[in-house]
């Protein structure tokens, strides 16, 4: 199986369809039978041995349409475009009505490059035939492949392909569906290829990336499941954990994790998975050792330097992490997410000024991405120019109305100025797209808490406390709910936890803050 992270694996082929002949449209029962012969020696990989039958019959039995069929067959199986065509069209000049040559020289013109004729031909045979299931599955293949998957599914949909045996056609079926946002149908399929092969290793996991591609991740690790344990092998574990991830699944995440670094310890990939899984969990902390360990194994791959460094930045490991965005900088002088992260660093250590150059560099760089400017907005705003503040996150929202950063920072500064109301709708819009996000549901929290929506925010910090339960304002802010509901009881039980965190906090904090990591 391969290493990949949902990248789909195709199974699938263009489908070509030799026919059986069963009957010459004229020399008789002699005709008939060697147009038959000929089709089964076709049929069993036998073209030469095809060709040779054909050419020994009569030239009254060779000019029909369906010998001619046979013929053009015969010679795209020996690899001669060319005379196929021939034998097609006049297939199709003996026979105009019937379906087969024109779906035939499709599929030949199409793997040939013709491909507006190709479809031309495809239409007519359409046109004379539209439920025809073979050039409507062709057509389905060829659309995947270019695509346009609307008309994939539209062509697979028309060919009634849950009703096919081929695994490889219902699997590209299959993606065609998920990728034209139509679930029902790739569900159907996908039983559909189950009921066929439902211990095949293969389809379990080609099925698995494709459903978590498609974001999917429940059918992903069902597919992956129903792989057994003995026979998954690093990539069924690796995808598998993944899958979880997404789920927010953390610990089956992690276990899945273990058992790939098991059977292979030599990918990066998979610590840095274990790492950002932690990040994801709120265990930064215990994200760092295992994105240090990938980045160690491929210093080289920005796609690891990026979470590490901030991992590094939210942990207050900030000296560690401009050391390593200098050396990240060398090597890709122009990404400017290094410079927002450079930023974050000196934003950490309080070093307003240069942070905002870094975001004011990032936006310079790259004037499409929202970032730059939310992340400049943070500064201005701990640099109480408001207006300032407010005009980097409207020019974010001009470039991505729906960024959640930009939302979330937008409803974040609103509830600090009280404009709770005008709050409230910024940060819906960032949970729909980050509804895992602390920071967005304690500020909703605080925003339904003013407006008088107790239940609302009850129900929002009590999950933010199941998440993280040693986080002491989660505790304070849930304890003012209970108290303005008139839940005496539960109100002081929440307020002393959150004084005893308090207290732990203050007999654990460090005189200055760590800035490189150990």
């Amino acid at each position: 199986m391969p290493r990949t992270r949902f990248a789909v694996v195709i199974l699938s082929a263009m489908a070509f369809h030799c026919p059986t002949v069963l009957a010459a449209q004229k020399g008789g029962n002699g005709c008939a039978n060697l147009l038959m012969r000929a089709g089964q020696l076709l049929a069993s990989h036998q073209p030469a041995s095809a060709l040779g039958v054909f050419g020994s019959l009569p030239p009254e039995c060779q000019d029909g349409a369906q010998a001619q069929l046979l013929l053009g067959d015969i010679d795209e199986a020996l690899n001669d475009p060319i005379r196929a065509h021939v034998a097609y069209r006049e297939a199709i000049r003996l026979s105009p009505r019937m379906v087969g040559p024109h779906r035939r020289l499709a599929a030949s013109l199409l793997q040939m490059g013709e491909t507006q004729e190709a479809l031309e031909e495809f239409h007519r045979a359409l046109a004379l035939e539209p439920d025809d299931f073979e050039s409507n599955a062709d057509l389905g293949i060829y659309y995947l492949r270019t695509r346009d998957f609307q008309a994939a599914a539209d062509s697979f949909r028309r060919s009634h392909i849950e009703r096919s045996s081929d695994p490889a056609l219902l699997f590209a079926a299959v993606e065609a569906f998920l990728r034209a946002q139509d679930r029902a149908q790739a569900n159907v399929v996908a039983a559909r290829l189950l009921s066929l092969a439902p211990t095949d290793v293969r389809v379990h996991f080609s099925l698995g990336l494709l459903m978590a591609q498609a974001g999917q991740y429940k059918a992903a690790t069902e597919n992956f499941l129903a792989i057994p344990q003995g026979q998954r092998d690093y990539a069924a574990w690796f995808n598998l954990g993944q899958a979880y991830a997404h789920l927010n699944d953390f610990e089956s995440a992690q276990r899945s994790f273990f058992r790939a670094i098991d059977l292979d310890h030599s990918d990066a990939d998979v610590y840095t998975a274990v790492g950002l899984n932690y990040v994801a969990s709120h265990q930064t902390q215990k994200a760092l050792p295992w994105l240090m360990r990938a980045h160690d194994m491929a210093p080289d791959r920005l796609e690891i330097a990026l979470p590490l460094v901030s991992a590094l930045v939210q942990t207050q490991y900030c000296q560690t992490a401009l050391n390593l965005i200098d050396q990240a900088q060398k090597r890709n002088p122009s990404d400017e997410r290094l410079d927002v992260l450079r930023g974050d660093a000196l934003f950490k250590l309080g070093d307003l000024d240069k942070a905002l150059a870094n975001y004011q560099e990032a936006e310079i760089v790259e004037p499409r991405d929202p970032t730059p400017h939310v992340a400049a907005s943070r500064v201005l705003e701990a640099l109480n120019r408001p207006p300032e503040a407010q005009a980097e996150l409207q020019r974010a929202l001009r470039l991505d109305s729906k960024d959640p950063e930009a939302n979330a920072e937008m409803g974040h500064q609103l509830i600090n100025r009280a404009n709770y109301n005008e709050a409230v709708s910024y940060l819906i819009a960032a949970q729909s797209a980050l509804s895992n996000e602390a920071q967005i549901n304690y500020d909703l929290a605080r925003a339904y808490f003013a407006q008088g929506k107790l239940s609302e925010a009850e129900s929002l910090l009590q999950a933010l406390v199941r998440s993280d339960p040693d986080n002491s304002r989660y505790h304070f802010q849930l304890a003012r709910v209970y108290k303005k509901a008139g839940k005496a009881e539960a109100a002081e039980s929440e307020q002393n936890r959150c004084m005893e965190l308090e207290r732990e906090s203050r007999a654990m904090m460090k005189l200055v803050p760590p800035t490189t990591y150990p």
